[in-house]
């Protein structure tokens, strides 16, 4: 690990994987916002992640509301250290990435509302390459109102990004399937 001085990262932590890139902190600061102020530290793996950690309870003493945010932090350190972090970012070029803990059963689906492709990742290393249809329909099963969301959206497009026709029959059997036990 690297100790820097703020503005720059007051902690860097060197990748564990070459296509992960290293892990940047930066010191707690205080921010205005229309809230009041806010207390945050703020988080960065290469092109991967960019996230705060903060504390808006403008209610709290200062020193307080660090502790909350500082407790925030460690305990995603501990978990990302651990690979019980998920993240993804998307491969086309809205980059869009995300993250989620990956829990005892070790979750490895990215939580989005669209079927872009996306890249996972731990903090180990990169996973598998995902798309939410392909998941769904080799699972045969849609699991919630956010998958409903995206096999309707797909079925509706007749475009060159559609199913295929043994695509298509089996989204629509799911969906049913789906609609049907959830009195849709």
């Amino acid at each position: 690990m690297q100790v820097g001085t703020p503005p720059n990262p007051i902690a860097v932590f060197p990748a564990k994987h070459p296509k992960i890139g290293p892990l940047s902190v930066w010191a707690l600061e205080r921010r205005p916002s229309s809230l009041g102020e806010v207390v945050g530290v703020r988080l960065a793996i290469d092109e991967i992640l960019n996230d705060d950690f903060s504390n808006y309870d403008v209610h709290l003493p200062f020193d307080q509301r660090a502790e909350r945010v500082t407790r925030d932090v460690v305990r995603f350190l501990d978990q990302l250290f651990a690979d019980q972090l998920l993240f993804w970012r998307s491969l086309d070029e809205a980059g869009r990435r995300g993250w989620r803990e990956r829990g005892a059963a070790g979750h490895s689906e990215p939580l989005v509302l669209d079927d872009r492709t996306y890249q996972t990742y731990v903090w180990s290393g990169p996973l598998v390459i995902w798309r939410a249809t392909p998941a769904i329909l080799n699972r045969g099963r849609i699991h919630d109102e956010r998958e409903r969301h995206i096999v309707r959206s797909r079925l509706d497009d007749a475009g060159p990004n559609g199913f295929t026709a043994t695509e298509r029959e089996l989204a629509e059997r799911l969906l049913a399937d789906y609609e049907s036990e959830h009195g849709k």
